[in-house]
């Protein structure tokens, strides 16, 4: 799960770039490009004068629509992969305390396993 996490994490931020690069081939400058493809992805951050920009060119309509649907669709998978991750008593810790670790992980401690590598899976990404 926390494999599944990290790659929607990384298209999620390859799409929001897509959608930059899209907007700023419509006309629109780069610094303004980002900010929108990010605010149509997430649903959050219009301002009026802004989004009267895209809402007036059909093309950036589209573009923007297509961009609010995969934010949806991969906060949806986020959200649900987050959780059966915390959830679930399978971490990379727990797998090789199998074979390199003669007793068992308590399951309060591979919850918070979980929960640290998915933070440094979002800081890679992040960064890279």
């Amino acid at each position: 799960m926390i494999l599944l996490f990290t790659i929607t994490l990384a298209v999620s931020f390859v799409i929001v770039q897509i959608g930059s690069i899209a907007f700023q081939l419509t006309g629109l400058e780069w610094s303004l490009s980002k900010f929108q493809a990010l605010s149509c992805f997430t649903g959050t951050g219009f301002t009026t004068k802004e989004a009267e920009l895209i809402t007036g060119s059909p093309q950036r309509r589209k573009i923007a629509s297509v961009l609010m649907v995969l934010g949806n669709a991969g906060l949806v998978i986020l959200i649900s992969t987050f959780a059966s991750t915390v959830i679930s008593q399978e971490t990379v810790v727990s797998a090789l305390s199998e074979t390199f670790l003669p007793r068992e992980i308590p399951s309060y401690i591979v919850k918070w396993v979980n929960i640290i590598i998915l933070i440094v899976a979002v800081v890679v990404v992040y960064k890279i």
